[in-house]
């Protein structure tokens, strides 16, 4: 998470390589880059910010819940239906905190963390990352031609080398088995042959979750409080 954190944030520096220097630097000083392309006319942040925005709340959602919980994934695994599914939950990360990404727990249950399946977080990546990659790519192209009136007619980019690409493969095989509450948005990946597709997550229907077995592990030391246990059926 915070990988992808720090990647979203480069795509700005590498936007700002892009700018002309101003003649007057409205925003010296500013430490975020994002401020400084704004406050300096330039659109590139702002169109940027317009593509990626969810996907920089998505990422949010988890990275401030670990500053608050001592950098500490907690690992949970369920059992359905003879499928085994491995996952995580943090302390900090409350149901009523993901409301606008999932279909939650009912409102008694709210202060209760919620548990993520480690497929789903991979695809969700998965997806993000390329959106990310096709803002940066449309961004660019526009911010050139602005700026530099340069248009470009042709895309002759190399997305990935052949270990980028077997990684995909293996996480596009990963099984759909979802956690409660976790099914609402799950990216789908298909593969045929050689072409894989990627589609945005979709609303499909749940596992019975009535037969979800579900285990939590996790310790504490010396400066943590006691764990809330996640939500489970």
């Amino acid at each position: 998470m915070g990988h992808f954190d720090s990647f979203q944030d480069e795509c700005y520096l590498v936007l700002k390589t892009l700018c002309p220097p101003p003649s007057l630097d409205n925003a010296a000083g500013s430490k975020f880059v994002s401020e400084w392309l704004t406050r300096n006319g330039f659109s590139c942040a702002g169109d940027f910010l317009g593509r990626t925005g969810n996907i920089q709340k998505f990422i949010d959602m988890f990275t401030n819940g670990l500053k608050h919980a001592n950098q500490r994934l907690n690992l949970v695994t369920g059992a359905i239906d003879g499928h085994r599914i491995i996952g995580f939950f943090i302390e900090e990360l409350r149901a009523n905190q993901v409301r606008e990404y999932y279909r939650i727990a009912p409102e008694d249950l709210w202060n209760k963390p919620v548990a993520f399946s480690f497929n789903k977080i991979l695809r969700e990546l998965l997806l993000a990352y390329y959106q990310v990659c096709d803002a940066l790519e449309f961004v660019i192209k526009d911010h050139i031609k602005k700026v530099h009136g340069i248009k470009f007619t042709q895309n002759i980019i190399r997305k990935h080398g052949t270990a980028f690409g077997e990684m995909l493969n293996k996480i596009s095989l990963l099984e759909e088995v979802f956690f409660p509450y976790e099914y609402k948005k799950f990216g789908r990946i298909e593969l045929r042959a050689s072409e894989m597709k990627l589609s945005y997550p979709h609303s499909d229907g749940a596992k019975d979750r009535k037969s979800l077995t579900a285990y939590a592990y996790y310790g504490r030391d010396r400066h943590s409080r006691p764990l809330t246990a996640p939500v489970f059926e």
